[in-house]
C-alpha cells in the first residue's frame, strides 16, 4: 500500500502513513514527506492536499497554520 494524498510515510507509506501536519501538504500518492506551505498561503487542517491563499489583510510567512493581520507581528 502507498500513502494517499495528504499523508506521507517511510518508503512512501509502505510501513505506515501519517497525515500532513497543519502548515504542510502533499497532493501526491506515495509521498515520503509533506511540503511546507509557501509564504502567502496556509492550511489549518491535518491531511491537506493543497494550501489556500491568505485572505486580503492577512499574511503568512510560510509553513503556518494560522494567519496574521498586517502589523500584528511587528
Amino acid at each position: 500500500c502507498e500513502c494517499g494524498p495528504g499523508a506521507a510515510g517511510v518508503n512512501g507509506g509502505r510501513l505506515s502513513c501519517v497525515s500532513c501536519l497543519p502548515g504542510t501538504f502533499t497532493p501526491d500518492v506515495g509521498a515520503e514527506t509533506c511540503a511546507t506551505c509557501a509564504a502567502g498561503s496556509f492550511v489549518a487542517a491535518h491531511g491537506a492536499v493543497e494550501c489556500g491563499e491568505c485572505d486580503a489583510g492577512f499574511y503568512s510567512t510560510g509553513g503556518e497554520f494560522i494567519l496574521f493581520t498586517y502589523g500584528q507581528m511587528e
